[in-house]
């Protein structure tokens, strides 16, 4: 059985529901692809520390940041995003670390110096991630996530053709309005959009698998089998070690 080095990205908070499901989602889903991922959960020192762990990993996942987890950007995860995107690591970002492929993508592609979310700095002078989801309830009382309805391109080969439906998210905000046409020209794709109307999914053209989804497909999911996104990501970091 192939056997796959997946990189997990964020400080890891065992009390949290998301971050106890990734590490046994990721597996599950190799699994049905009859893969064996090796998982490693590593934090800001960690990267600052070993440079080399992401161009040394066959797949690359941020999930969400854990509830106690500090309002402030996490430079390193933004460093390893560069290196993977322009490495070809296949990558995820999900529901709130979304934001971090956004930004990534529009300090170091669109040449946007300050880039942020208003999230970390509502004084940023590039506001790329900033409009409201559109949250409709109701609130999963065993984690405190928000339900989120997506709709998406049934051509999507990053969905795997499948229109994804609803969802659950820690999410508050993705994409500026004033930035999408940007993202657009440069490559990086809306590829699904909320009941509102906002960008939810993106894909960067030309690259294995670089993905920002403004939601959580493992969440909920253990029973239902693994999410198309999972799935689709996994095949690419199998493809490209």
């Amino acid at each position: 059985m192939p056997s796959l080095q997946i990189l997990i990205i964020g400080d890891h908070d065992a009390e949290h529901a998301p971050h106890r499901e990734t590490r046994e989602a990721v597996i599950a889903a190799a699994a049905d692809l009859h893969l064996r991922a090796n998982t490693r959960w590593v934090g800001a020192d960690d990267l600052v520390l070993y440079p080399d762990l992401v161009m040394e990993a066959a797949g690359v996942l941020l999930p969400p940041p854990g509830p106690r987890c500090p309002q402030l950007l996490p430079e390193p995860e933004l460093d390893a995003l560069k290196q993977a995107r322009e490495g070809g690591v296949p990558t995820l970002a999900m529901g709130a670390s979304h934001s971090l492929m956004l930004i990534e993508f529009a300090r170091h592609v669109l040449g946007l110096a300050g880039a942020n979310s208003t999230w970390y700095d509502e004084e940023t002078p590039h506001a790329v991630v900033s409009n409201r989801l559109g949250l409709k309830g109701p609130i999963d009382p065993g984690s405190s996530l928000s339900a989120l309805s997506v709709t998406v391109d049934a051509s999507s080969t990053a969905a795997g053709g499948h229109t994804i439906g609803s969802e659950w998210t820690d999410a508050q905000h993705g994409l500026a309005a004033d930035y999408a046409a940007a993202f657009e020209h440069a490559g990086f794709h809306t590829l699904g959009r909320d009941s509102d109307g906002q960008p939810v999914l993106h894909r960067l053209e030309n690259h294995p698998f670089w993905v920002a989804a403004a939601f959580l497909p493992f969440h909920g999911r253990l029973n239902a089998g693994p999410h198309p996104l999972v799935v689709n990501w996994l095949k690419a970091a199998a493809t490209q070690r």
